[in-house]
């Protein structure tokens, strides 16, 4: 555990806290994963699409501090999804929403996906075992006894 600490750290040096040797955290007490530059690339072509909602300094750094929490392509998707379909500038809240909700369907999707591997190296499997049972019938009767050997006895009575 403490390797992968290292690796994070070494890793994403911008998301270390080194005061408190730990991920630095959000004011909500959420850990980091998007820089502050990396949140306010993805979040100001949004600004810039709805001209009329006025954004002071101080309010594009709020949104940027409270969408930190989500990983840069996450966060992305959300506020692409929000801006496609709102017609008014998206709220943190709703870019949250629909963060959450990529986050379950992308869960969901990879779940469906383990499940049909698993089916399927099931299914294939058992194709195998059904494959080895039908060249056991026809080379030993079935029954564990070959057939030859069978013969060989009849031929004997």
């Amino acid at each position: 555990m403490g390797n992968q600490i290292q690796q994070y750290q070494h890793q994403h040096p911008e998301l270390w806290d080194e005061s408190t040797d730990s991920v630095k955290l959000t004011p909500s007490g959420r850990s980091v994963k998007t820089t502050r530059a990396e949140a306010t690339k993805i979040l100001i072509p949004m600004f810039d699409m709805f001209p009329n909602a006025q954004m002071s300094e101080m309010a594009i750094s709020k949104y940027v501090e409270l969408l930190q929490d989500f990983e840069p392509d996450l966060l992305e998707k959300a506020v692409n999804d929000a801006i496609m379909t709102s017609t008014f500038l998206p709220t943190v809240a709703l870019i949250r929403q629909r963060a959450e909700t990529i986050r379950k369907a992308d869960s969901r999707r990879k779940h469906d996906a383990e499940v049909k591997i698993d089916a399927e190296e099931s299914a294939l499997a058992m194709m195998e075992e059904a494959k080895k049972r039908r060249e056991e019938i026809l080379v030993y009767g079935g029954n564990g006894d070959m057939i030859a050997a069978d013969r060989e006895n009849d031929g004997d009575n």
